[in-house]
């Protein structure tokens, strides 16, 4: 018809080109977060009468520490604990690593890590700060 104007059901084309690219999740992720959760619902006793529940807000730490890793681009698949004092773990038995990490209510981890020659340990890191790269190459490689 003339002088009126037809809708188009075709979506105007966008440039994406000055965006950065999406960040693919690592394939663990989301099966690790699903543990965190499961842990997350076990009660007080849940290992005998010593045992805790999750203490608050390490659930919330433990799940950014998580993005951190997958950040980092760390494709080495985590053991997700709870360890009995109601602190959340992660782990890495795997070749020459062997890599165990805890997460606490403050927002604090410790770790120890080693693989070889190579031996990393901290009684008290930030989740906020960066991850130390000696932590990080053991877990890359």
């Amino acid at each position: 018809m003339p002088g009126k104007q037809l809708k188009s059901d075709v979506a105007p084309t966008v440039d994406f080109s000055g965006y950065p690219a999406s960040k693919p999740e690592p394939v663990w992720l989301s099966e690790a977060a699903r543990r965190i959760e499961q842990l997350s619902r076990k009660r007080a006793g849940w290992k005998g009468t010593d045992s805790h529940e999750m203490i608050p807000n390490v659930k919330k730490h433990a799940r950014s520490f998580l993005s951190r890793l997958a950040d980092e681009k760390i494709d080495r698949r985590p053991s997700v604990g709870l360890d009995y004092e109601g602190t959340v773990s992660f782990s890495w038995h795997e070749d020459d690593l062997h890599a165990d990490l805890t997460i606490y209510e403050d927002g604090s981890y410790s770790y120890f890590a080693k693989r070889k020659d190579i031996t990393v340990s901290s009684d008290e890191s930030k989740i906020s700060q960066p991850l130390d790269a000696k932590l990080l190459h053991l877990l890359r490689s």
